[in-house]
């Protein structure tokens, strides 16, 4: 299964962002640390959802308002995840 990874900076906002998705029916998301190839640099959280619910993340962040600093969709490679933008 691929994943799509949103980008937030505190937990805060990345936990309303994945509870408000979860409303809108995709209830596989959670909040994880940003990985550490795609922050640059300080603390960031991301959401980490399957790929269908792309259009309800989308939907989700300009109805809350909630920004997404970076957009990854997650592959594996050689048994190692690859992360690519699709900001």
């Amino acid at each position: 299964m691929a994943y799509i990874l949103a980008v937030t900076g505190a937990i805060t906002t990345a936990s309303r962002l994945s509870k408000a998705v979860e409303k809108k029916g995709c209830i596989s998301s959670r909040v994880i640390h940003t990985p550490q190839t795609l922050s640059s640099g300080g603390c960031s959280y991301a959401v980490k959802l399957p790929d269908s619910c792309m259009s309800a993340l989308l939907t989700t962040s300009s109805e809350t308002g909630i920004k997404i600093r970076g957009l990854y969709r997650e592959r594996l490679e050689n048994g190692e995840s690859v992360y690519d933008d699709i900001s």
